[in-house]
C-alpha cells in the first residue's frame, strides 16, 4: 500500500530526528500523558526508548498512517525543529488530499467491490464514505441478512450512544480520532439535530476502525471524555451481546 510505504518513511524520518531531543525525562512524561491510552503497567515499562513508544501507540491504534497527531504533538512540545515540522506538516496535507481526491475514493471503493464479490450475499462488506454526510440516521430495527453481527452491535451500540451524548458528540469525536475538518463539516448540517450528528461521527470512526479494535477504542473514547457513565451502559450492552 503506497500510504503506508510514505508512512513508514515519515516514521523513519521522525525517530532518526526526534531521538536526539528525547531523553529518559522526556520519555517518562510522554509515557504519562499517553499512560491511558497504552492502558498496561507491564507494556508501561517495556517503554525503554521514543521507538518502542511509538509502536506502542501504533497497536493502540492511537498512531496511524491517517493520522499523525502524537507525532506533531512530539516535535512541536519536545523536539522543536522546524525541519521535521516540516516533514510532518507536508506529509499530513498529502494524506488528506490523496484521501479526499476522487481518484483515490474511487480505487478504495473498487477495493471494497472486489472483496464483496468473493463474499456470499450475507456477509458483503458495507460501505462507508467518510466525507458523506447523511442527513438522518434510520432507527429501524436491524433483521436483513446484510447485517453481519458487527455492524449489528455497532448500530445498536451508536444509536444508543447518540441519545446520550447530547451536545458533548465534539468531545467523543476528537477522542476518536476524527478530524477537525470532518467534525466542522458534520457541524455545519444545520438539518441534522444532536444525536444525528453524533450518530454521522460514531458512522466516520466505524468505517476507520477494525473488528479487533473498534470496542477497546470507543470505550477508552468515552473515558477520556469524561462519559462513564454512556462507557459503563455501552459495556454492559457489549458484554451481553458477546454471551
Amino acid at each position: 500500500m503506497i500510504n503506508m510505504e510514505k508512512y513508514k518513511q515519515l516514521r523513519e524520518s521522525f525517530l532518526k530526528i526526534s531521538e536526539l531531543h528525547i531523553d529518559n525525562i522526556t520519555l517518562n512524561e510522554l509515557k504519562l500523558k499517553y499512560k491511558y491510552c497504552i492502558n498496561s503497567n507491564r507494556t508501561m515499562g517495556y517503554i525503554k526508548d521514543l521507538e518502542f513508544l511509538i509502536r506502542v501507540l501504533e497497536k493502540r491504534t492511537i498512531l496511524r498512517y491517517n493520522n499523525i497527531e502524537p507525532l506533531k504533538y512530539i516535535s512541536t512540545q519536545y523536539v522543536k525543529d522546524p525541519a521535521l515540522d516540516l516533514i510532518l506538516s507536508k506529509y499530513d496535507t498529502e494524506i488528506k488530499t490523496m484521501e479526499y481526491s476522487p481518484f483515490y475514493k474511487s480505487c478504495s471503493q473498487q477495493s471494497v467491490t472486489m472483496v464483496e464479490s468473493r463474499l456470499p450475499q450475507s456477509t458483503a462488506l458495507p460501505t462507508y464514505d467518510p466525507v458523506e454526510l447523511q442527513t438522518q440516521y434510520d432507527p429501524v430495527p436491524i433483521t436483513g441478512s446484510s447485517f453481519n453481527k458487527k455492524e449489528q452491535i455497532q448500530r445498536k451500540v451508536f444509536l444508543r450512544i447518540s441519545e446520550e451524548l447530547g451536545r458533548f458528540w465534539r468531545d467523543l469525536a476528537r477522542h476518536l480520532n476524527i478530524r477537525e475538518s470532518e467534525i466542522d463539516a458534520i457541524e455545519s448540517q444545520t438539518n441534522l439535530d444532536l444525536k444525528n450528528k453524533a450518530y454521522e461521527a460514531l458512522k466516520i470512526f466505524a468505517s476507520r476502525s477494525d473488528d479487533d479494535s473498534w470496542k477497546s477504542d470507543l470505550l477508552r473514547a468515552l473515558d477520556n471524555s469524561r462519559r462513564k457513565d454512556i462507557r459503563e451502559m455501552v459495556e454492559k450492552h457489549l458484554l451481553f451481546q458477546d454471551k
